[in-house]
């Protein structure tokens, strides 16, 4: 029976209380801090990169997905495939923040051609609230990615 104080998280249908515990926990366990209580901004926003070849962007979250430039931290899936990638096994898409510190990547080598990989996590952000997609692709303009944010934290 649903509650009004239910909400749907990522770890499925719970009161505000115990989502709050449960990332708690959760952000002990990886001896990391979640700087406030996320807000679960899942509202449907994807924005798509089609027709990535190597290299990176910069990502203004605030631009791009609506989210406050302040954020710390941004919970999102990361979707990509490769229309060549079964020929070798270096082809990825990762998410990072400005000190080069990788903290979701999608592997795409030796994946059948045109196969979505998906990640799901928390990403640190740079002091803009800004990440940095870096990507890997087979040829030029063969990898397409996708991102969805699910909930973000507020700054430090």
């Amino acid at each position: 029976m649903r509650r009004d104080s239910d909400v749907l998280t990522p770890f499925g249908r719970m009161t505000d209380e115990s989502a709050r515990q449960r990332l708690s926990d959760l952000t002990r366990s990886m001896n990391f801090v979640v700087p406030r209580v996320p807000v679960w901004y899942d509202v449907g926003v994807v924005t798509a990169y089609n027709g990535l070849t190597t290299g990176s962007q910069t990502l203004d979250l605030s631009a791009d997905f609506g989210v406050p430039a302040e954020i710390a931290l941004v919970y999102l899936r990361l979707v990509a495939r490769d229309s060549g990638s079964s020929g070798a096994a270096d082809y990825h898409c990762t998410l990072e923040n400005a000190a080069n510190e990788a903290d979701m990547s999608v592997f795409l080598g030796g994946v059948s051609n045109d196969r979505w990989r998906a990640a799901q996590g928390w990403v640190v952000c740079d002091d803009n609230g800004d990440i940095i997609m870096r990507y890997s692709a087979s040829g030029a303009g063969t990898m397409d990615a996708a991102i969805r944010i699910k909930a973000y934290a507020m700054s430090r």
